[in-house]
């Protein structure tokens, strides 16, 4: 920024790399911010890979009557320029002095280190391998080749390590194990290269797990439990009603007709003793619907037995041992 002056970017060893000039002609031009040339100029760095450069920053010429003034140049970040530009030069020739002193310009560095040149800089030692250090599991290196004969190097130390990666042995392990706030283990922690294994403590990290265990078992005992039980009491049941059936059977004289039916062959063509699950099955049940009529003893229903035959059924409705002997009788 400035009125006639000229501004020369030369790299290290002394070539151009960018030059940038600005014209006044009548005095500073501060109503024209598009810094194409009038009280202002930019121009973008031809080539960025070099370790040094030199500025040179003078009249653009030196005839009697041109004005030079106050110049300033710098290096500044494109996108910053972009956005700031235009009201940095409103400022530059309101106060040159106060905008030189105070403004802070935010410069990208990029960085790198030159394999055939730097490697005894940055490593220290003469015999030092960049690709076998390449192949260490601590360090991470790249190679770039920038144009025909510069290669670049880039190294950072693996996930697990820390430390400088430009230097022998510079990427020590992380212990894990003592930086608990950053790296949790709620058992027994063991370091390990580039990382960290946690363990369970016996009897403390699986507890919860041992309970699980014993839930689960005693879970599983328990319903085993009580489908034996269910099942003990389902047999109990079935056994004291075949005896309820055989006493009942025995004193409602069943077994007086038994011996009947055995010993007579008429009586036994023409009688059959049911059993009250194969009586239930010829009613539906008992069903309402099936009943034929009643009497003072029972009630008959229709009955269809398992070979088709309609047979009539009578079922007692008394409880009184007296009546009860009348309805065997019947």
């Amino acid at each position: 920024m400035g009125c006639n002056v000229l501004a020369s970017l030369f790299a290290s060893f002394g070539d151009y790399l960018s030059v940038c000039a600005v014209y006044c002609a009548d005095g500073p031009g501060v109503s024209d911010t598009s810094c194409s040339g009038v009280g202002c100029c930019q121009t973008p760095i031809a080539r960025l890979d070099f370790p040094s450069y030199d500025l040179q920053f003078g009249a653009l010429n030196r005839r009697t009557g041109d004005s030079l003034g106050y110049g300033a140049v710098f290096i500044a970040d494109q996108e910053w320029l972009t956005g700031e530009g235009p009201m940095l030069q409103l400022n530059y020739f309101d106060n040159p002095h106060k905008i030189v002193d105070s403004t802070l310009i935010p410069t990208v560095l990029e960085w790198s280190l030159h394999v055939g040149y730097d490697g005894q800089l940055y490593w220290g030692w003469d015999d030092f391998d960049l690709y076998e250090h390449r192949g260490s599991i601590s360090v991470n290196c790249f190679i770039v080749a920038d144009g025909l004969y510069i290669q670049k190097a880039r190294c950072n130390c693996s996930k697990g390590y820390e430390g400088n990666p430009y230097i022998a042995n510079g990427c020590q392990d992380i212990d894990e194990c003592q930086r608990p706030d950053i790296y949790p283990c709620h058992g027994t922690c063991i370091n390990v290269p580039g990382t960290y294994r946690c363990l369970a403590k016996k009897g403390i990290t699986s507890l919860p797990g041992l309970i699980t265990v014993i839930a689960i078992s005693a879970g599983s005992g328990i319903l085993f439990a009580l489908l034996g039980i269910a099942k003990i009491t389902n047999k109990l049941k079935q056994r004291r009603a075949k005896k309820l059936r055989q006493k009942f059977f025995k004193k409602n004289h069943g077994l007086l007709l038994q011996q009947l039916i055995s010993s007579n062959k008429d009586i036994a063509e023409r009688t059959r003793i049911f059993s009250l699950e194969e009586l239930e099955q010829a009613t539906n049940k008992f069903d309402q619907n099936r009943i034929l009529g009643g009497g003072g003893h029972g009630t008959v229903y229709k009955g269809i037995l398992s070979d088709q035959h309609v047979v009539a059924i009578k079922k007692a409705k008394i409880v009184v041992q007296r009546e009860i002997d009348q309805f065997i009788n019947e």
